[in-house]
C-alpha cells in the first residue's frame, strides 16, 4: 500500500511538500544554472547526444534484456545496469563526435545575453525531462502497490507524472516502458470526518413545537369538517 505518513506541509488539493520537491527544485534550479553559463548552443548539442543515446536505449534494450539477466540477479536489477550501461555508453560516444562543435564556440566571443537566457530555459525544461525518465524507470522497476508517499504525494509530482507519459508516449508500442505504462495523477480527495448522530438523539424543542402545532391544526380542520357534515 503507498505510504502516505509523511510529514509536510499540504497544499488546497491534498498533496504535501517533501523531501522529493527540494531535490527536484534543487535539480531544476542547478540544470538552469549549468545551462546559463554555457549557452543554449552548447546545451543543444548536449542533449542532441542525451536524445540519440535514450532513443538507442529504447531500441536496444530488449536485445540485451536476456543475456544481461543471465548474468545478473535480480532480475530488476539487470534492467537497470542494462539500460544505464547503454545510455551511458552512447552518451559518450556522441558527446566525443559533438566536442569539435564546442570546441569552436569556445574559442569565439562570449555567449551573449540572449544565448544565456535561452539557455536557462533550456536547462530548467532538460531538467524536467530528466525527472520524468527517473520516474519511467522507477515505475518499472517498483510495483505499482509499493509507489512510495513522499514522491506520489509530492506537490510537483503531478507535472513530472505528466512528462512521463508524455515521453513515455513517444516510445515504440512495442519498447518495454510501455509494458506498464505511467497512470495519470490523481489528486488524493481531501477526507471529511461526518460526526455520527447518537440513537438517544430526540427532536429538539423547536421542532416539537412545530409539530405540536402542525398536529393541532390538523386537528382543528378535521372538527370544523365534521361539524359542516
Amino acid at each position: 500500500m503507498v505510504n502516505r505518513s509523511q510529514p509536510g506541509s499540504k497544499g488546497l488539493d491534498g498533496s504535501t511538500v517533501t523531501a522529493f520537491d527540494a531535490f527536484a527544485l534543487g535539480l531544476l534550479f542547478l540544470s538552469g544554472i549549468l545551462a546559463l553559463t554555457r549557452g543554449f548552443v552548447r546545451e543543444a548539442l548536449s542533449v542532441t547526444a542525451f536524445v540519440i543515446a535514450a532513443l538507442a536505449t529504447i531500441f536496444t534494450y530488449p536485445v540485451f534484456k536476456i543475456p544481461m539477466r543471465g548474468l545478473i540477479t535480480p532480475g530488476w536489477a539487470a534492467d537497470a545496469v542494462t539500460i544505464a550501461g547503454i545510455f551511458i555508453l552512447v552518451y559518450m560516444a556522441v558527446t566525443l563526435v559533438t566536442h569539435r562543435f564546442t570546441d569552436g564556440l569556445r574559442g569565439g566571443s562570449d555567449v551573449g545575453a540572449l544565448d544565456r537566457s535561452a539557455g536557462f530555459l533550456f536547462g530548467v525544461v532538460r531538467g524536467m525531462a530528466l525527472l520524468g525518465l527517473a520516474l519511467i524507470l522507477f515505475n518499472q522497476l517498483t510495483p505499482r502497490d509499493r509507489m512510495p508517499g513522499w514522491l506520489v504525494g509530492a506537490r510537483l509530482y503531478p507535472a513530472i507524472n505528466a512528462t512521463a507519459r508524455a515521453l513515455q508516449s513517444l516510445a515504440p508500442t512495442s519498447a518495454p516502458v510501455n509494458d506498464r505504462p505511467i497512470t495519470a495523477s490523481r489528486a488524493p480527495a481531501p477526507s471529511r470526518t461526518v460526526k455520527p448522530k447518537t440513537a438517544d438523539q430526540g427532536y429538539k424543542r423547536t421542532e416539537r413545537q412545530s409539530l405540536d402545532q402542525l398536529i393541532s391544526t390538523s386537528t382543528e380542520d378535521d372538527t370544523d369538517k365534521g361539524e359542516k357534515k
